[in-house]
């Protein structure tokens, strides 16, 4: 299975995994499922941090018919058995364990948390892995590339996770016949969801209200940077999805609106996490918080998605479609 997948710096890690696997059984765009998402709904601000680790499982079925489903087998030695079991049918499947105890990230030893990977292989001593995420950290680069882990450190990496997450898997467990999304219509749908939420439900700037009023605290500066970061790839990878279609159907979207949501949208976007990163590192060493991220989020973010969002549907309008 090959470890690069497209796309793979504008995914988070359970989305590059899961175009790992749609890479293996021969989808061309595995990234089209996440990238066609454009959207920011935040139901309270109980519910923040903002991520967008969301299902899309369904939409994965629905854009290839590979029905890939979350199951969770038992968490004990039949665990092991299992996963061998599916993989001597030839089936790869995402498992996930502990970033702390997985020696092929630079995670190993520093930072602890639920880690997808795809398991591809296994012998009696050995279980054979490959790596498709990749992202900056401050001990390293995740590089995507095969791995190998004894059975003793594969069974550390599972078992260190805590109950409620061990024994959980991703693998495909059959076909259906894919029913693609209709461009235009997702594109109407994703300009109204924005229309709706950023605008009616100013969701966007409750979003920078609520980091504002926590600015000070180290622990939810560090949940807003995660979350900033998780939208911000989902902005660029719908950036790719959007120059991908307009290269196929430049009458329905021309290469113009496509650069704009590239710079007032997608480059803006990393601006304000990265501003959301260095505030959460200032805010851990005790000095006095930055606003300039929530003040993007809240300006010009939000003026820049809904003036697109008018746009688009504008464009579409006249497109007849």
């Amino acid at each position: 299975m090959a470890a690069n997948v497209p796309d793979a710096p504008w995914l988070n890690c359970d989305n590059a995994h899961l175009a790992a696997l749609q890479q293996f059984y021969g989808v061309p765009a595995p990234s089209a499922a996440v990238g066609m998402q454009w959207s920011f709904a935040l139901p309270s601000t109980d519910a923040v941090p903002v991520t967008l680790r969301v299902p899309v499982l369904e939409a994965v079925a629905l854009e290839t018919g590979l029905v890939l489903e979350r199951q969770r087998l038992d968490d004990g030695p039949g665990y092991y058995d299992a996963v061998r079991a599916l993989l001597a049918e030839g089936t790869p499947l995402i498992i996930y364990g502990d970033a702390f105890h997985m020696p092929w990230l630079p995670y190993f030893g520093h930072d602890s948390s639920a880690h997808p990977t795809v398991l591809v292989g296994a012998t009696d001593e050995e279980f054979h892995l490959v790596e498709a995420y990749t992202n900056s950290t401050p001990w390293g680069k995740v590089v995507p590339g095969p791995a190998r882990v004894s059975r003793a450190e594969f069974e550390k990496l599972v078992e260190a996770l805590p109950p409620g997450q061990r024994g959980e898997i991703i693998a495909l467990t059959g076909r259906c016949t894919a029913r693609p999304a209709n461009p235009a219509g997702t594109l109407r749908a994703n300009a109204r969801s924005i229309l709706d939420r950023v605008g009616e439900h100013g969701d966007l700037t409750a979003y920078a209200e609520w980091a504002r009023e926590h600015a000070a605290d180290a622990r939810a500066m560090a949940l807003y940077d995660l979350g900033c970061w998780e939208v911000t790839r989902a902005r660029s990878c719908h950036a790719v999805w959007l120059g991908r279609l307009s290269d196929t159907c430049p009458e329905l979207l021309p290469p113009g609106l496509v650069r704009r949501f590239h710079e007032e949208i997608d480059l803006v976007w990393r601006r304000a996490s990265q501003f959301a990163f260095v505030n959460a590192q200032r805010v851990a060493k005790g000095a006095k918080p930055s606003f300039v991220s929530p003040d993007l989020l809240s300006g010009r973010l939000a003026e820049a998605e809904l003036s697109f969002a008018r746009d688009l549907l504008a464009r579409l309008d006249a497109c007849g479609v």
